[in-house]
C-alpha cells in the first residue's frame, strides 16, 4: 500500500497544491499544471504498484496503461455515476501485473514448445522441407 501512497503523492496531491497556488495567485500555468498531475493518477499508480512488485520495466509500463484504464472506470446505476478512481486503478495494476509475470514466465517454455513441434514437423514431412 506503500507504493499507492507515492503514486498519488506524485500526482493527485501535488496536482492539488498547483492548484490551490493557481487559484490564490491567479497564475493559469499553474492550473494546467495541475490538471495535467491530476490526469497522470492513474499511470503514476501502476507504476509505483509494479515497481513494489519488483515487475521487469515492460511489464511496468504495461501498469501504467492498466493503471490509467483502472482509475478511469466508471459504471452507472440508474442516474447515479460511479468512478472506480484510485481503488480501481490499485485492483486493475496488481491483476495486469501478475497477468503479465505469469506470460513472462511461460513465454520462454512456449516458445521452446513452438520450435520443437515446428522441428519434429520439418523432420517428418517431406511437403515442409
Amino acid at each position: 500500500m506503500g507504493s499507492m501512497a507515492l503514486g498519488l503523492f506524485a500526482t493527485l496531491l501535488i496536482g492539488t497544491i498547483f492548484e490551490t497556488l493557481g487559484q490564490y495567485t491567479g497564475w493559469a500555468l499553474l492550473t494546467e499544471v495541475a490538471g495535467y498531475a491530476k490526469g497522470c493518477t492513474g499511470a503514476a499508480l501502476g507504476i509505483a504498484i509494479a515497481h513494489s512488485l519488483q515487475a521487469p520495466p515492460l511489464v511496468m509500463l504495461c501498469a501504467a496503461v492498466a493503471g490509467m484504464m483502472g482509475n478511469g472506470m466508471a459504471a452507472t446505476f440508474g442516474e447515479t455515476t460511479l468512478t472506480a478512481g484510485p481503488a480501481g486503478a490499485f485492483v486493475v495494476c496488481i491483476v495486469a501485473v501478475v497477468a503479465a509475470a505469469l506470460i513472462c514466465f511461460l513465454l520462454p517454455d512456449m516458445i521452446q514448445l513452438v520450435d520443437n513441434m515446428i522441428g519434429i514437423l520439418t523432420e517428418n514431412d517431406k511437403i515442409l522441407k
